[in-house]
């Protein structure tokens, strides 16, 4: 891409009109910051074998990257809407609806040693019919990484399997070894997060036993069964933090004084 070529701040410019896109993958090294500016309307394929990779647009190892003019995004897909890998840091995100699909992920980490994400914000989200809402996803693995400040707030939650999760000994092909993560996760706020679940589990932390999750604080959660008929429920493993306003499941987190 000519635009990365460029030693300054180049800018990426899609115009206004409607565009589809089979796929982009924004791929290291750029010389300089790129700002990618959207004033149109950009649209996927619903035959995700055209993809050229498993992802639709994916951004990957970039520094100093802004990104203008997306709002009231409306994805579905059969994977997370929205994966948030290594390295990333200073992510805003805002005015997503989420649906089908496997939720808004951070993760999975760690694949490789030292991989960080960290200043996350996810805010004014719409979930509807997805397998998981807001997850933190690590591996089981003995490389060292870490997730930290992270904050999800003013989430809608409709019909969602796993609200809330953090799972790290995530194995989707059930044939890992099991091993205990050292991803060090920390500093994670869900602060107003409501609506529906099909799950009696809404808050689901299963953290790792030799680094455990800190600092995970719950504030105005209120999440119920679809139909409201029996009352939803917190799990937790190894998670430390405190919660505050609405617990709805009541809380599970142990306060910092009891590790």
């Amino acid at each position: 891409m000519d635009a990365c070529k460029w030693n300054g701040e180049a800018t990426f410019f899609i115009p206004l009109g409607t565009y589809m896109i089979y796929g982009a993958n924004f791929i290291e090294p750029c010389k300089g910051s790129l700002i990618v500016k959207i004033q149109g309307v950009i649209k996927a394929s619903t035959n995700p074998k055209i993809f050229c990779k498993d992802s639709w647009i994916s951004f990957e190892h970039l520094n100093n990257l802004e990104i203008e003019g997306v709002f009231d995004s409306n994805i579905g897909t059969g994977d997370d809407c929205i994966s948030i890998f290594a390295g990333s840091q200073n992510i805003n995100i805002s005015g997503v609806t989420c649906g089908p699909g496997h939720g808004i992920s951070i993760g999975s980490l760690v694949n490789k040693p030292n991989e960080v994400v960290k200043d996350v914000h996810v805010k004014n989200c719409t979930l509807i019919a997805t397998q998981n809402g807001m997850r933190i996803k690590t591996w089981a693995s003995s490389n060292v990484g870490e997730a930290t400040s992270i904050y999800f707030e003013d989430i809608i939650m409709d019909k969602v399997n796993n609200p809330i999760i953090i799972d790290q000994h995530y194995c989707p092909s059930h044939t890992c070894s099991y091993e205990k993560s050292f991803v060090q996760i920390k500093d994670v706020t869900f602060n107003n997060i409501r609506g529906t679940t099909n799950s009696l589990v809404a808050v689901y932390f299963n953290c790792s036993s030799s680094l455990l999750c800190q600092n995970i604080n719950l504030n105005d959660i209120k999440l119920i069964t679809d139909n409201n008929a029996k009352p939803t429920i917190a799990l937790c493993a190894n998670a430390i933090g405190h919660a505050t306003g609405i617990e709805l499941p009541p809380s599970c987190l142990k306060p910092a004084l009891e590790s």
